[in-house]
Formats: C-alpha cells, structure tokens, sequence
C-alpha cells in the first residue's frame, strides 16, 4: 500500500484561513514535547574562583535544575571556555607553555566526562573505576599505536555504559542489548590487557563485570502494560520470536474487528481484551522513526517504559516562572492523520508554508488565543515569543533548551497565568503544542490561485471598459 502525504498551505489574504489556536496538549502530533521552566538562573565563574571551585559549583546547580549530569557538564565547560577569552590578558604574565605535544594528546579533562586520545567521553559518570583507569594509562608516555588503543578503549566502555543508562531507564533488557554489552565487556577486558602490556601497568578492570550484572538484572523481566496503562499515542514495545520492535498506538480498537493497514490480519477487540493497532518505528540516525508499517497487538503482549524520538522535556525548579517553550510546527514532518473511512494518511508543512503560518498567526494578533486539548476552552496563557529557526546550530531553541530542531522550525515561548493550567502542565498531563486552524492541501490552493488570478484579470477588464 502506498503512502499517502499530503502537502497542505494556506491562503495568506483570508482570516480564517492558517492557525487560529495553538492548544496545550498531551500528546502533540508533531512528537516533541515542550519544556517547562523558570528562567534560567546562568552560573558565571566568581573573581579568582579557579576551573574546579567552579565546575563543582556549576554543575550542581545545573543538575539541581534538573538536567543530565552529561549535559550540565558540558554546559559548565562551554561557560568556563567562554569565561576565560573574556578575560583581559594585558595584566597577566606571559604564558609559557611547558607541555610537550605529547602529553597534551593524554591530558584529561577534569570532572567526570574525560578528554581521552582525542575522544570525548559522554557516559563515564557512570564509572568512576573507568575513570581512574583511564588517568592511570593517560600519565603514562606512549607509542601512537597504544594511543589509539587506548581511544579505542574508550569508545568501547562508553557504549557499555550507553547501554546501562538505556537499560535503567527502560527497566528492560532487550537480546540485542544483553548480547552487546557482553560482546563489548570481553572486547574492552582483552583491549585493557593489551595496553597494560604496552605500557607494564597491572589495571582492575573488574567492574566491568557489575556493569554487566546491572544489564543483566533487567533481562527477561519485561514489564507487560495493562489494559487501563495504554492509549493512543503511547510509544510501546512488543515482543516477537527474536526481537523486540518499537513503535507507537495509533487506534484501539474495542469492539469487533478491523484489519490492521497494509496486511490481511483482522485483529479482534472487546472492551476487556482490547486490539492495538501500532505504527512501527525505525531508528534512523539515532532517532525513532515513523515507517508507515502497521501491526497489531494485545495488551499482554505489550511492553512499557518505551524510549521513542519523543522525549520527556519537563524542568521544573524551585520557584516556577510558569513558561514553556516548544516547537508548535516542525518542517517538512509527516502527520498522521485518518480520512473519513479510517485508513491513515500524512500531512505536512513545507517550510515556506510555515513560515506564512507563524507571521500571519502574530500579524492578526492572536497571541492570546490559547485553549486546552483543541476543546471550547482558554488555557489562560498567552505567547510572549515566537521565532523561527534560521541557524540550527546556534540557534537557542537547541543551544540553550537542548531540542534538535531543524532550520525552519517554528518556535513559541508561552508564559501560563492561570494556576489550574500550569498544575496539569506539572502533573504532566500537558506536554507540548498543537496548532489549531484551517488549511488546504496544496493541490486546491493552486487551483485557487489559479481561479483567482482569472478573477481578477476579468475583473480588471470589466473596470476599464
């Protein structure tokens, strides 16, 4: 079965036509959920505070405020960097540089993530023993083929420890993760012999084992969703004979049957024993992805705590500026959607239409229209801004708020006065934006400009006769 996908504009001269509303909702179509915040209270290195009394106290903070350690981290070294070519230099005594080239390559970076070789780790604070091993191996004047070695070690453990925060987070251990991670434990024990060779140190690299136990703690205790657990649009596992495919619940179906799109199976629902039809997904360039492939499940077959390309984007601190920000409109990305007999098709936004969307949307004043899951209701918030993405990698919406959006993207900034509102958004009832308004598919709005262009040709004919 082919894919339907619809291109769908709007008419730039007409009011009710584009976005009349951006709702509060659960689950926004687009799959990316804002994030909740107070304005973000910046941590600048203090007059004479060295790199560590800073990083410690930076990190904190950021971690306090509810981000990764990885990414509080990285925020704090890009601050620091950023701090030091401020400074003025003309007081300082000239700099004399006493490291040779050779242990520049093997010096560390100081806080839990390292500099190793040339690569940047991203999950060593999970291991402090990695840690330490990799200080040891890194003081120590080596031949360029136990410099990459020892990179190569590196990369090895971080996908370890990639897996254990995948695995914690999921509280499930797929096969291919269990066989991964066992694979990859026996290559980085042999990799650690061999530099311990190379350069005659003895490393305990034992804990490389409690890693593996941690992974195989979660290996066959699948947690299988009950009935009252699932709805449409949550990202679910399911298990088959060799694998464990992903994707989200696009229909459930409670009464009778229907043929799941794209096969010849009719799956079967009751109200008690529901049917699920799931739209598969495919991890492309490391994000979940929509196939257009359909299969369906029953409940006990289901799995939960399933990581899709949506992910939870909620921070909260202590004194809440009731704000969030989020994409309300992403380029050129396929939305689902049903036609008047039930079958799926796609619709979507050029990033030229988005454009015309998000200007007319503030030229006719509608900042303030604001509802709640598209239902005849204020949401008591308002717009205070709204951008689109012009440069992705500098951009704030990525930079600062750590989406990955893509150029064209257009971005809202909402501030939520009333306290009922922000109480759902914290209890995360409401989790991102969803626009609300009229549009045609780009195949009647060519029509129309065409109808028109000959209105008004005729028209003008008629005024001057």
């Amino acid at each position: 079965m082919k894919k339907k996908v619809i291109d769908l504009e709007i008419l730039e001269d007409f009011l009710d036509s584009g976005v009349s509303k951006i709702s509060l909702v659960d689950s926004p179509a687009i799959e990316v959920d804002w994030m909740a915040f107070k304005e973000e209270q910046f941590v600048y290195p203090n007059p004479g505070e060295d790199k560590d009394g800073f990083l410690g106290r930076c990190v904190a903070v950021n971690i306090d405020e509810g981000r990764p350690r990885d990414q509080a981290v990285a925020i704090c070294y890009r601050v620091w960097d950023e701090h030091k070519m401020s400074i003025d230099p003309s007081g300082l005594a000239p700099y004399v540089d006493e490291i040779t080239e050779d242990k520049k390559k093997k010096e560390n970076m100081e806080g839990t993530e390292m500099y190793i070789s040339g690569y940047n780790t991203k999950y060593f604070y999970i291991c402090p023993g990695a840690q330490e091993t990799f200080k040891t191996w890194l003081g120590i004047l080596a031949e360029e083929d136990t410099i990459g070695m020892i990179r190569s070690a590196a990369q090895i453990a971080d996908n370890v420890f990639k897996i254990e925060k995948d695995v914690l987070e999921a509280e499930v251990t797929t096969p291919e993760q269990m066989k991964e991670a066992l694979v990859l434990i026996d290559d980085f024990k042999d990799l650690a012999h061999e530099i311990d060779e190379e350069l005659g140190t003895v490393s305990d690299v034992s804990y490389m084992d409690g890693h593996a136990e941690v992974i195989a703690k979660y290996y066959g205790q699948e947690d299988f969703a009950a009935v009252e657990d699932l709805k449409v649009g949550d990202p679910v596992s399911w298990k088959t004979a060799d694998q464990n495919p992903r994707g989200r619940i696009r229909e459930i179906i409670r009464q009778g049957g229907k043929t799941v799109p794209g096969t010849s199976f009719v799956l079967e629902g009751s109200p008690e024993d529901p049917g699920y039809i799931i739209e598969i997904y495919e991890k492309v360039e490391g994000k979940w992805k929509p196939t257009g492939k359909y299969a369906g499940r029953k409940a006990g077959s289901i799995l939960k705590n399933v990581e899709l390309w949506r992910a939870e984007r909620q921070v909260f601190s202590d004194e809440d500026e009731q704000i969030v920000v989020g994409p309300a409109m992403i380029p050129d990305l396929e939305i689902i959607r049903k036609d008047e007999n039930g079958d799926p098709y796609y619709v979507k936004f050029t990033k030229e239409v988005v454009a015309k969307i998000a200007e007319k949307f503030m030229r006719e004043l509608r900042n303030r229209d604001t509802n709640i899951e598209h239902e005849d209701n204020d949401a008591g918030s308002y717009v205070m801004e709204t951008w689109l993405v012009e440069d992705p990698e500098h951009d704030k919406i990525n930079t600062k708020y750590g989406f990955e959006l893509p150029e064209g993207s257009w971005c809202v900034k909402m501030r939520v006065k009333d306290p009922e509102t922000w109480k759902m958004i914290k209890a995360g009832k409401l989790n991102g934006f969803s626009i609300e308004g009229n549009f045609m598919s780009k195949e009647d709005y060519e029509d129309f400009m065409r109808d028109k262009k000959t209105y008004e040709r005729i028209s003008k004919i008629l005024k001057s006769l």
